[in-house]
């Protein structure tokens, strides 16, 4: 078994001359220069802070994690063990130092080495020198030396290793940090006693590190503060913890921990990785949640124009990219630049890069005027898009750990932070649009060049012709174009409702790009020139009237909605058949905007109202031609929302002057028309009497109110029974005779001039309304809507009026006598007095006290002033003599 402790007196002896009785001349000047280069290694606040802690406000943490993580990079560790290194802050002075805290790192490695020990003796020789295709971190040789910022003494117990190191120079050479002496203590009875266990349970590898005082308050804060990306890129680390043991109690106060878990993919997924790449599942974990990330890792050849000097023996490079789940977004305090540790570089990208980049010494940037560093910058271009087809590729296996749509948030399409890595994104970008890289629509219903099973050039499987198939097409930005959601969301359901598509997607000219990833990540296709859905597009979709015509009433208003919030211009719309109307036939066709002049279609503004206005507008039709867009579609545009109704309707007006008609809108356009006509002195008797019909029908079936009508009503024209039509008439209006008692006493030019005689016409209703329609109905109608009566419906001004016909001609009633009783028998045989002849007008007597109203004498009393009148008006006509017996005949007896 080796001797450890003479190991470490072979090297002071050996190397530093311990012993002998001559020092080293240049041992004062080295020691200063280490102590200068310790200090001077992470020289910038801040530097680490992206890395290790989030907001550190000092430099000596970072310094000491990373020059520890360094080392840990060199440790091997035993099968099935998972690499561990864990921090332990423990109020004690555990080496003997004087002071209050002391941190002890623990790893549990196999142990250190020979060479190990001999590295730590030494500066500038590394233990990773010629190993960077391994991917170890250090390379300097004098990282290790930066834990003399925190500490001034250093002990290392490592398999059967106990060595102290101290930053002040030794008696014997002058020199410190480097010159190794035996540590006594701790012990690992001390140890055991601290972590409660027993010797076999201790860690292989323990760093004792006695915290100056200055350091102490800080160092509590920050340790348990690391960001858990500090294991993403590690090879040799998968879990690190940190806990805080007080004095008082013994026990834990505080405590965190960051473990990672790397899973492999499956089978399926791993055949389709190129052979020259690695891709796993990357979970971390910690108190504060979880992050997950895809991580991508490539090879890339190192040429030989790439070489830098001191490490031509690199032969390849690894680029490793780590993309952060959806739900794990990246903070943008955090830096996305990894020299398998990080460096302070936030340069904005959407993803975390991983290189053997070379660093300035503080290892917080990169070295950007270095060739060796612009050659690897060049290499990430192709390592982004090779996973990201890679990702694009995995949706046709449907893996459930990448979202395909996802992906595109990996897209750095945001202007960067830092100057230097814009080449980088500009030529990802221009590397993504030349690749089939936008994932299309499928659920729309457009056609796409390939049957299933082909395969694109980029392996993807796509849907065959207007097939909705469960793979996927993706082309390039340049043929994709964005949708406006309504119209797409029009397409995506008349596809579902099994409708063909517009011819438009049917030619594989330009494709609309999936529905999420619009939605999602509109800025991103922005910045690869997808370009939106132009009008001149829009239009083509709208020129299928097979398709307009095949949609639900439904999707057809939600078609017009969009088309009404200016998705295209008004004026582009007119040439082309777009608006749904029945024509004469009643069938449903289409009308474009530009016809609108020849061809009026309406809206029935309460879709009841179709169904009485479909039976009128063709009997109409020669004087008012009217058609209207389809009762269902009407409903359906109701049925959305008042907003959605009032929105179309506004549109329909603006585009094609298509108004809203009302059943008293169309009367009152039908009533206007009359008046025209009447005016131009070209009545049309049987648009007079429809118009009366209509009405009657109109509020019989309670389509308008009475109170509707009183306009209309006031100017209604009127039909005569000779066919005249009479418009405004002033005087009475009789009703027709086969409802009526005037013909049985009026001849039939009685009044000829004065009254209207509503023509037998009004009482031959049309088929839709005489089986609903009696004939009272019409005469109640009638005389509601122009006064229409019967002959003794005749007010008093008409006792004035000599229209009773007699043997002494037509006379007014008040001239006339009603022999009612037998009272004028002494009278009535000279026949010199007008009497009401009973052998013509029948027995009266039952009418006496009907025709006593309109003026007849009917009594004894009222008879000397009729008699006076009478014989004056013979006096008037030609008789300058009147019989003598008459008068006093009249006179004698009245």
């Amino acid at each position: 078994m080796e001797d450890f402790r003479s190991v470490i007196e072979e090297i002071r002896a050996n190397k530093f001359g311990i012993g002998s009785l001559k020092n080293n001349p240049l041992a004062v000047d080295m020691h200063e220069s280490i102590r200068h280069l310790a200090a001077e290694l992470y020289h910038k606040d801040l530097h680490f802070v992206m890395e290790l802690v989030q907001r550190l406000l000092h430099k000596f943490l970072p310094c000491l994690i990373v020059c520890l993580w360094e080392n840990a990079d060199d440790n091997v560790y035993a099968e099935g063990v998972v690499p561990e290194l864990e921090f332990v802050l423990v109020e004690a002075d555990i080496a003997g130092a004087g002071v209050d805290w002391t941190l002890l790192v623990l790893n549990n490695e196999v142990g250190f080495s020979r060479a190990n020990v001999e590295s730590l003796c030494s500066i500038g020789r590394s233990t990773k020198k010629g190993r960077r295709e391994s991917g170890y971190i250090g390379e300097k040789g004098i990282g290790f030396k930066s834990v003399f910022l925190v500490t001034h003494t250093q002990i290392i117990i490592s398999k059967g290793y106990c060595i102290r190191f101290n930053d002040a120079p030794t008696q014997d050479t002058e020199l410190g940090y480097i010159v190794p002496e035996w540590a006594d203590s701790p012990t690992d009875g001390e140890l055991c006693e601290l972590f409660e266990t027993n010797e076999s349970e201790l860690p292989n590898t323990i760093i004792v590190l006695p915290i100056r005082q200055d350091k102490v308050q800080a160092m509590c804060e920050q340790l348990f503060e690391l960001s858990p990306r500090l294991v993403l890129f590690l090879n040799k680390i998968d879990k690190l913890s940190a806990r805080q043991i007080d004095r008082s109690s013994l026990i834990v106060s505080k405590s965190m921990v960051v473990q990672r878990d790397v899973t492999a993919p499956s089978q399926e997924c791993a055949g389709m990785v190129p052979n020259n790449c690695n891709y796993s599942m990357v979970h971390l974990s910690c108190s504060k949640g979880e992050a997950a990330y895809h991580v991508w890792k490539q090879e890339f050849p190192v040429e030989a124009n790439h070489e830098v000097d001191h490490r031509r023996d690199v032969q390849t490079w690894n680029m490793t990219l780590a993309f952060p789940l959806e739900d794990y977004d990246l903070d943008a305090t955090e830096p996305d630049i990894y020299a398998f540790l990080p460096t302070k570089i936030v340069a904005g990208f959407p993803f975390i890069i991983n290189a053997d980049f070379f660093l300035v010494s503080s290892r917080d940037t990169l070295r950007f005027d270095s060739q060796w560093n612009k050659c690897i910058l060049a290499c990430i271009p192709q390592a982004f898009v090779t996973a990201f087809m890679f990702f694009l590729r995995s949706a046709e296996i449907e893996l459930p750990e990448i979202g395909l749509r996802d992906v595109y948030r990996y897209i750095p399409s945001d202007k960067l932070y830092v100057e230097e890595f814009e080449f980088v994104r500009a030529i990802i970008l221009r590397q993504i649009m030349a690749h089939n890289a936008i994932l299309c629509d499928s659920a729309v219903g457009q056609h796409f060049p390939l049957s299933p099973g082909v395969a694109t050039d980029n392996g993807v499987t796509s849907a065959g012709p207007g097939q909705s198939s469960c793979t996927f097409f993706f082309c390039q930005p340049a043929l994709v174009r964005t949708i406006d959601p309504n119209f797409r969301c029009l397409l995506k359901e008349a596809h579902n409702a099994k409708i063909q598509p517009p011819k438009l997607l049917t030619l594989q000219r330009v494709y609309i790009v999936d529905e999420d990833v619009q939605e999602d990540y509109e800025e991103v296709l922005k910045t690869l020139e997808v370009l939106p859905f132009t009008p001149d597009l829009y239009i083509l979709c709208l020129g299928s009237p097979n398709w307009l015509m095949s949609l639900p009433d439904t999707l057809y208003v939600e078609l017009l909605r969009s088309l009404s919030k200016d998705l295209i211009d008004s004026d582009r719309l007119k040439p082309l058949p777009l608006v749904k109307y029945l024509d004469h036939q009643n069938k449903v066709t289409l009308l474009a905007p530009s016809d609108s002049e020849a061809i009026s279609v309406y809206i029935s503004q309460k879709h009841k109202d179709v169904v009485i206005l479909s039976h009128w507008t063709p009997i109409f039709q020669r004087w008012l031609s009217v058609h209207f867009m389809p009762n269902s579609t009407v409903r359906a545009a109701m049925g959305a929302s008042n907003d959605t109704f009032s929105l179309v309707c506004r549109w329909l007006k603006k585009v094609a002057n298509i108004q809203q008609l009302s059943v008293k809108t169309y009367a009152e356009k039908l009533a206007s028309i009359c008046k025209e006509m009447h005016e131009k002195t070209h009545d049309e008797p049987s648009l007079a009497l429809g118009l009366m019909h209509f009405l009657l029908h109109a509020i019989q079936d309670g389509y308008l109110l009475k109170e509707d009508c009183d306009s209309i009503f006031s100017e209604m024209p009127v039909l005569d029974r000779s066919g005249d039509v009479y418009y405004n008439f002033k005087g009475p209006i009789f009703l027709p005779p086969s409802v009526s008692k005037w013909p049985k006493y009026l001849l039939n030019n009685t009044w000829e001039e004065d009254i209207v005689f509503l023509s037998e016409s009004y009482l031959e209703l049309p088929a839709i309304m005489a089986d609903e329609i009696g004939p009272d109905c019409v005469t109640q109608f009638l005389r509601q809507a122009v006064n229409a009566k019967d002959l003794f419906d005749l007010t008093t001004p008409l006792v004035s009026s000599p229209y009773l016909p007699l043997e002494h001609g037509n006379k007014k009633p008040s001239m006339v006598f009603l022999d009612s009783g037998g009272q004028w028998s002494n009278l009535r045989t000279r026949r010199d007095v007008p009497f009401a002849d009973s052998r013509f007008y029948g027995d009266l007597r039952p009418l006496c006290a009907i025709l006593s109203e309109l003026g007849l004498v009917t009594k004894v009393e009222d008879g000397a002033a009729a008699a006076a009148n009478h014989i004056q008006w013979l006096s008037k006509t030609g008789f300058f003599e009147v019989q003598t017996d008459t008068a006093i005949r009249w006179y004698r007896y009245l």
